[in-house]
């Protein structure tokens, strides 16, 4: 009898399944963890609106590559920084080198802001890893890497 090193078939189609059933439950655990004292504060700021501000908190942009950053329209953008601007979140103002660019940035309570809430997130997401041994998460973290590279298969985005 032939023993076979190949491991058993797996039902590639269960998993999706199976990935696709959990992905809420991180979300939203991850959605859910709000530092006690920036809940008053982020209670008026959209999730959309905190994925702006967290990529600002990297650097100023073009309100057109804020766009493209959010995979929004431009005319999205707009709005999203007028709401951020309302709030004292961001600032709004002309490149100097082409006065038809605007350039949004952060306001400085949005920065402390910010900052605050990447320390906790960072801390929520350390403690979901620490069910996970470090050969688990090294996997985990280069299999999500490995699922951001584009296919080459144009059905598949």
């Amino acid at each position: 009898m032939e023993r076979s090193d190949s491991p058993p078939p797996v039902d590639r189609e269960a998993l999706v399944e199976r990935l696709l059933a959990v992905r809420p439950a991180v979300t939203r655990r991850l959605r859910t963890t709000k530092p006690p004292e920036l809940a008053k504060t982020l209670a008026t700021v959209t999730l959309h609106q905190l994925e702006a501000l967290q990529r600002l908190s990297q650097s100023s942009l073009h309100m057109s590559e804020l766009a493209k950053e959010l995979a929004i329209s431009e005319s999205a953008a707009t709005a999203l920084v007028d709401r951020l601007v309302r709030q004292g979140l961001v600032r709004r103002s002309a490149d100097p080198a082409d006065r038809r660019v605007v350039c949004v940035s952060l306001s400085d309570h949005a920065r402390a802001l910010t900052a605050r809430f990447e320390e906790h997130h960072r801390a929520t997401v350390a403690s979901m890893c620490s069910v996970l041994d470090d050969r688990q998460l090294m996997t985990l973290v280069e299999l999500l890497e490995l699922m951001t590279v584009p296919t080459s298969d144009p059905s598949h985005p």
